[in-house]
């Protein structure tokens, strides 16, 4: 079986980062709006906080990677 190692593929290193950073971003996301509605401590709501904004930080790194020039523009938003 033949598999594309082009940069530019569908399973390239940064994209594939850039999908898995947004999917635990909104993973982390959902844990928070529990966190929030089951009134748990302030302490803890923001250490999710901060870590969902880390993850999707995460992800706009990789849009503004090398492999960022080939994504329609519309995806940068």
């Amino acid at each position: 079986e033949n598999f594309s190692t082009d940069q530019y593929s569908d399973t390239s290193k940064d994209l594939l980062n850039l999908y898995i950073n947004v999917m635990l971003g909104q993973a982390q996301e959902c844990l928070l709006e529990k966190s929030m509605l089951d009134n748990r401590k302030n302490s803890l709501v923001a250490r999710i906080a901060m870590q969902v904004q880390n993850y999707y930080t995460e992800a706009i790194a990789c849009l503004t990677s090398s492999f960022g020039e080939i994504l329609p523009p519309r995806m940068h938003k």
